[in-house]
């Protein structure tokens, strides 16, 4: 019988416990294990999960989640095989098997069973190079820098006629960076970046916080922005951007203090961003802000045939 991928209904109580380990294997340090492995349990149930169950020789070994196909190919969520099951060739095998059924896996998840070297082997032999992304938190007794702004630039709470501004300054900030890989809707620059801002606007992730959100402008032209939505709990901040030509002259400071002041007003009691490591201007920017790692960092991989820029590429 050929080794092969099959819907979670073939047999549902497998499916959840193998995606139950999976979800397990694959936390982040410092991951609420428990809303993961709900939120993956809740998606198998209710039929809205991608992915299936590996089969070898009729045997449920394994299973595969990944996202909904985007541009550039999909982002495997969880890949997972039970030992002994959990091989070089056996992950090789499973990792074709979802190229085939879902088309071309753009990121792909660790491979849990392996040695960090097996898995970087099998991983750098497909096409795929490591990144890492960490959640950052900012402690209650953190004190918030003094508010400074650069000269010629004023920095203020968005309004609803901002959102095709906003969407111009994403385009550019991120146009040619790999964050933008990471949640692409569209190759269009342009496009993807209105539809990236229109998502955190409508409240498609978590409700939008226009009441923290800000904006910096330069003669009447906005040049920057925060934006902050609530997810999970906490206020996130999503989308931070600075167009280029205001870059390194401390704009995306001054909007985050503007953020973190705003929340600290209004009493949020968890403020967090999340952020690729190997954007270090980024990284160094919240540390000296005072955000600490509060999950991960986390170990992913990128196919460097299909995503056209490496992380932490200026």
């Amino acid at each position: 019988m050929a080794n092969r991928l099959v819907p979670f209904s073939h047999d549902l109580e497998t499916s959840l416990a193998l995606a139950r380990a999976a979800a397990i294997a694959r936390a982040d340090p410092g991951e609420n294990v428990t809303d993961v492995v709900r939120f993956v349990e809740g998606q198998i149930r209710s039929g809205s999960a991608r992915g299936g169950l590996w089969m070898v020789d009729g045997r449920s070994v394994g299973v595969a989640v990944w996202d909904p196909p985007e541009p550039l190919g999909i982002a495997v969520r969880l890949s997972y095989l039970v030992p002994p099951s959990a091989t070089p060739a056996a992950y090789r095998e499973l990792l074709a098997a979802i190229d085939r059924a879902a088309g071309p896996v753009a990121f792909a998840a660790p491979l849990p069973g392996l040695s960090l070297g097996d898995e970087a082997e099998v991983l750098r032999s497909l096409g795929f190079a490591p990144f890492h992304r960490t959640e950052m938190r900012l402690p209650s007794s953190v004190p918030i820098p003094k508010f400074e702004v650069p000269a010629g630039v004023t920095v203020r709470l968005v309004r609803p006629g901002d959102r095709d501004f906003i969407a111009r300054v994403h385009a550019a900030a991120f146009g040619g960076r790999f964050d933008r890989y990471l949640f692409l809707e569209d190759l269009d620059p342009a496009r993807d970046a209105a539809r990236v801002v229109s998502s955190l606007w409508d409240g498609r992730w978590g409700e939008f916080l226009s009441g923290v959100s800000f904006v910096a402008e330069s003669a009447g032209t906005p040049v920057g922005s925060t934006l902050v939505i609530r997810s999970e709990g906490r206020a996130l901040i999503a989308d931070v951007a600075v167009d280029p030509a205001f870059q390194h002259r401390g704009v995306g400071r001054s909007l985050m203090i503007a953020t973190i002041r705003a929340l600290r007003v209004q009493r949020e009691l968890v403020i967090a961003l999340a952020v690729t490591e190997e954007n270090r201007p980024a990284f160094r920017l919240y540390e000296r802000l005072g955000f600490v790692r509060a999950v991960g960092p986390d170990r992913r991989w990128y196919s460097t045939r299909i995503v056209p820029v490496a992380p932490g590429t200026d």
